[in-house]
């Protein structure tokens, strides 16, 4: 390939690049309600309950903080920070 050939092909690649950009970008973009109601944070009561599977159902935000602050996780040491392998690598 010919140095004329390479750098017509980068170009044109960057330019498909930006255009294909310019776009999309309309369809990406939030709506200035949407970015100002993501400027501030909902309060805990507010969000919606979390479904952890058939073993544990729907559970409020305010009771997986409560569990979390009544059972911290074990401070990482050598011991148990090495990962115990199962079989089939997981």
């Amino acid at each position: 390939m010919t140095p004329i050939k390479m750098i017509s092909f980068c170009t044109l690649c960057l330019l498909a690049a930006v255009a294909l950009s310019a776009v999309l970008f309309p369809y990406s973009a939030m709506t200035r309600e949407q970015v100002m109601s993501a400027q501030e944070p909902l309060p805990m009561e507010d969000f919606d309950l979390v479904d952890l599977g058939e073993d544990y159902g729907e559970l409020s935000v305010f009771d997986l903080i409560g569990y979390y602050i009544d059972n911290p996780p074990e401070p990482a040491t050598l011991e148990n920070a090495t990962r115990k392998k199962h079989f089939g690598g997981c």
